[in-house]
């Protein structure tokens, strides 16, 4: 009997061992994936800055061309003037240069101006003499013919209808491309691309010239990715060296440009394999020391006094645990607030140049991105605080006259921007039966924006969201519908509890700690109310909410009137 539990409990062990492990791997490579999708969304937004601003100059110098049909740019002092200062401008630009009817390219802006060379065999002067859309074309990144430097050409056809062809050519400093690209790799084996959707690579850290211009279209991202999803993360063998690598991609917006980094999964997994080796270890250890101790082990569980001693200081224990954490959390969060309102302030003053202009435009979207990151960080601060309380039972609801139709419509208005960008349909329509409701204010914003704003984000371009609510009979009855990704009916029963999401694969498109309708629960169930969501996968999801109608009532003790409808 002896040998069997001590036998069980060794298992025991060392399934929960196992099992640990395992987890911490899960959550390792899912941590990595979060990484790898950040510093993906980095390299994307800088490679759209530099397509738009050659684009802004290519377009710019078009414009002018248009403007002044008699001029050859090639030589015109007036478009020269004109060129140079959309140039220095645009501070990735090493050179702007004009190739003519024959192929010969002459530099009008750049450290050598005036020089001609002949350009018969580029690409991206090639790529002019059939038709093609009327968009910048990137090419294939060349060692520049008039300094022998390595350019990223950026070209585009002006008058296209004129008896002479010319080309305009932005070449981009394929040396500053990659020493950003350097600047956020962290391990040795990381690796930041830059492609076409075609797959004709651009550039890649490290950098490698031998890699310049090779096609990778049989690679996974182009035959098994890229066609499904513009952006996302996997972890497979890579064609480019044949290693295992979690890989996060994204395309440029409508360009055909493709961002792509990389680290190696073994990398990733470096720490994981450490902390496995020293646990197991330590369960080696373990596993002797119970074997050791069995049979005392196995007289106290058959102890029942001392049994029910360690369940009662267990409860007690768990109780305290609760309580330090929820107190924790609290003081935390209120320790972030501080430090935060100093980070927005200033990240502020440094995006609105309050104090005259910072020199890059890039140290502007650094600020801004650091204002709405710490934006969103003092959000998730406020949920953490709105959780804590529910959890303790110490919420206060202040009741106050409540007009529900004008707290739909603020709410609308504060996600107007969101909204538009997808052009959602947004509707809301509060039966004119609906009295002016005594009830927290707070509470009730709060419940709104949260479903709302799941809605907003939840549903593709072009969807629609409703708002409705009624009177039935002592409850008011709020319903938010949209037509988004919905939810299968098996993971229905999750939601609601705090930081749980459905979905939670490594490629999640949607950000979020999983508390907001954790907090909508529980102020709903604060206020006397209750919530039900149904939902089907693909075709949208409706939450209703059913509150408590007690009608604001005057000095007088009559009903308090709604505000006229807009």
């Amino acid at each position: 009997m002896v040998g069997t539990t001590i036998g069980a409990l060794v298992l025991l062990l060392w399934g929960g061992l196992a099992y640990g492990l395992w987890r911490s791997r899960v959550d390792t490579l899912a941590y990595a994936a979060m990484n790898t999708q950040r510093l993906t969304q980095l390299m994307e937004s800088h490679a759209a800055r530099l397509y738009e601003g050659a684009s802004l100059v290519l377009t710019a110098a078009e414009n002018w061309s248009r403007t002044n049909p008699d001029a050859d740019l090639r030589t015109d002092p007036a478009f020269r003037q004109f060129a140079s200062t959309l140039v220095a401008e645009a501070k990735t630009i090493r050179s702007l240069v004009v190739v003519d009817a024959s192929d010969r390219a002459h530099m009008v802006i750049g450290s050598r101006v005036d020089t001609v060379v002949s350009l018969p065999d580029r690409d991206h002067v090639r790529v002019w003499s059939a038709p093609r859309p009327h968009e910048p074309y990137v090419g294939t990144p060349v060692r520049s013919r008039f300094d022998g430097d390595w350019v990223l050409p950026v070209s585009l056809l002006v008058g296209a209808d004129a008896p002479l062809r010319t080309v305009l050519v932005v070449e981009l400093s394929l040396a500053a491309i990659n020493e950003l690209y350097q600047s956020i790799l962290v391990g040795r084996t990381d690796a930041a691309t830059l492609l076409r959707t075609d797959g004709t690579l651009l550039t890649r850290v490290p950098f490698t010239e031998g890699n310049v211009g090779r096609v990778f279209s049989s690679g996974r991202i182009f035959v098994r990715y890229l066609p499904v999803s513009p952006r996302g993360v996997f972890d497979e063998v890579v064609v480019i060296d044949g290693t295992r690598r979690l890989v996060g991609y994204a395309q440029v917006g409508t360009t055909d440009l493709l961002v792509v980094f990389s680290q190696q999964t073994e990398a990733a997994l470096a720490d994981w394999w450490r902390s496995l080796q020293l646990y197991i270890a330590v369960f080696v250890l373990v596993s002797v020391a119970v074997i050791g101790l069995g049979i005392y082990v196995v007289r106290l569980i058959r102890r029942d006094e001392t049994q029910a001693r360690a369940q009662h200081d267990a409860l007690l224990a768990a109780e305290a645990g609760s309580r330090a954490k929820s107190t924790f959390l609290a003081t935390i969060s209120h320790e972030l607030r501080t430090p935060l309102n100093a980070i927005l302030g200033f990240s502020g003053l440094l995006a609105d140049q309050a104090h005259g202009p910072l020199g890059a435009p890039q140290y502007r979207d650094y600020a801004d991105d650091i204002r709405r990151s710490g934006t969103y960080l003092m959000d998730l601060i406020e949920d953490m605080l709105d959780a804590v309380r529910i959890e303790a039972g110490a919420l206060k609801l202040t009741p106050e006259p409540t007009d529900l139709q004008t707290e739909v419509e603020s709410v609308f208005a504060a996600l107007r921007s969101e909204s538009e960008r997808k052009r959602l349909v947004c509707t809301a329509e509060v039966a004119p039966d609906v009295p002016l409701l005594e009830m927290d204010l707070r509470a009730l914003r709060r419940i709104l924006l949260n479903l709302v704003g799941n809605a907003v984000k939840f549903t593709e371009s072009g969807g629609a969201i409703t708002v409705g609510g009624t009177l039935d009979g002592t409850h008011v009855v709020l319903a938010v519908g949209d037509t988004g990704i919905g939810i299968a009916p098996e993971k229905i029963g999750l939601l609601g509890q705090p930081f749980v999401q459905v979905d939670d694969s490594l490629a999640r498109r949607h950000t979020g700690s999983g508390l907001g309708l954790a907090i909508c629960k529980g102020m709903a169930e604060a206020m006397g109310g209750a919530i039900e969501i149904v939902s089907r996968k693909g075709q949208g999801t409706t939450v209703t909410v059913r509150l408590p109608a007690t009608p604001a009532l005057g000095a007088s003790g009559q009903p308090l009137p709604r505000r006229p409808a807009a």
